[in-house]
């Protein structure tokens, strides 16, 4: 029912004003009525650890396991109904539709559910994508046997490894390539599957609008996961090589980074932005700055500005990195609340 999220608020823009142009973005996980009903194509954790399901407050249900980037079955589905969304959104707004923003996972930042304290990777649909992932780079259980320096080792019987395992790298943290290379590549198997779920649906998405639509997702925060608990391979973010090469893509989007945004502060990117604008994409500028109107605890919440002076030295400040560096920016209410609703004196300050 297109009606209830993305259309009407596409029609209240419209009204205030005929002129602008629209770029929604379509969030790609299913419901609860999908989750519960596929119980091989959802996330599987460790000792059936399930985080909280951020969707039971929006669609009902008893809150259920996120679906998994590997699941083909959960790629198809959500392929066909990102098709009957654009099929919907073109008919009634043709040309006032700028492009598709694609979302899915946490936050629909495309990193994996689970992040910071659980492995995941243990669905149905993970082991059978790994094992496929296996014989596509290996081809034969004889050079997977010499590379994992395993005699037995066999790609059909190839497991994802153990979450013990997964916490032990030999090396600090790097894993040992001759006695761990099975973790190595389950590393990068999760890479791949990530970006590979987001080029299925850029593709379809450049298909349908036959290549007259701005086709962006959020992906590439490779400065931002060197933190996590379980090691940066746990986002799914490392794969942005493959994504930078998709003719599907026209563009990534991240919010600014959350340190250093503070008074003072640089703003940082979260991505290697020069690599990006080399690869002839655009670089969207998520600018959701906790203004003086800011409430609630969101994140970046602690570095909020205190008045509205503040509020307009931090836009200003974001808006400048943005003209140096060649990127474009949106600003994000992160909560709808009205961050930003002091239009006259806001206007005035950073014109």
């Amino acid at each position: 029912d297109w009606t209830t999220w993305t259309d009407k608020a596409t029609q209240n823009l419209l009204d205030v004003n005929r002129k602008a142009m629209v770029f929604p973005r379509f969030g790609l996980d299913p419901g609860y009525w999908w989750r519960e009903a596929n119980p091989d194509d959802v996330m599987v954790w460790e000792k059936g650890y399930i985080p909280g399901d951020p969707l039971v407050g929006i669609y009902g249900g008893r809150g259920s396991s996120m679906p998994d980037v590997a699941s083909e079955k959960y790629r198809t589905e959500a392929g066909e109904h990102l098709v009957a969304y654009i099929r919907a959104m073109d008919i009634k707004y043709g040309d006032k539709i700028a492009g598709y923003h694609l979302s899915g996972q946490v936050a629909g930042e495309w990193f994996y559910y689970g992040w910071l304290d659980k492995y995941q990777g243990y669905s149905v649909a993970s082991r059978t994508a790994w094992r496929k992932w296996l014989k596509e780079k290996y081809a034969t259980d004889d050079v997977l046997a010499k590379v994992w320096n395993r005699p037995d080792a066999r790609i059909d019987w190839a497991e994802v490894p153990l979450p013990a395992d997964r916490r032990n790298p030999q090396f600090g943290v790097f894993y040992d390539p001759e006695a761990q290379r099975n973790i190595i590549d389950f590393n990068q198997f999760q890479q791949d599957m990530m970006a590979d779920t987001i080029l299925h649906f850029a593709k379809i998405a450049r298909r349908e609008t036959q290549g007259r639509k701005l086709i962006v997702s959020f992906y590439g925060y490779s400065y931002e996961w060197g933190f996590l608990n379980l090691g940066p391979a746990a986002s799914g973010h490392y794969a942005l090589r493959r994504i930078l090469q998709s003719p599907d893509i026209d563009g990534l989007s991240a919010p600014i980074d959350y340190t250093d945004r503070q008074s003072g502060g640089g703003g940082p990117m979260k991505t290697p932005l020069e690599s990006i604008l080399l690869a002839g994409k655009v670089w969207f500028s998520e600018d959701d700055t906790s203004t003086h109107l800011a409430t609630g605890k969101t994140a970046g919440s602690n570095t909020r500005a205190k008045t509205l002076a503040e509020s307009v030295y931090l836009l200003r400040r974001n808006t400048v990195q943005a003209a140096l560096r060649n990127y474009a920016v949106w600003w994000m209410d992160l909560r709808s609340r009205g961050w930003f609703a002091s239009p006259r004196r806001l206007k005035r300050r950073t014109a």
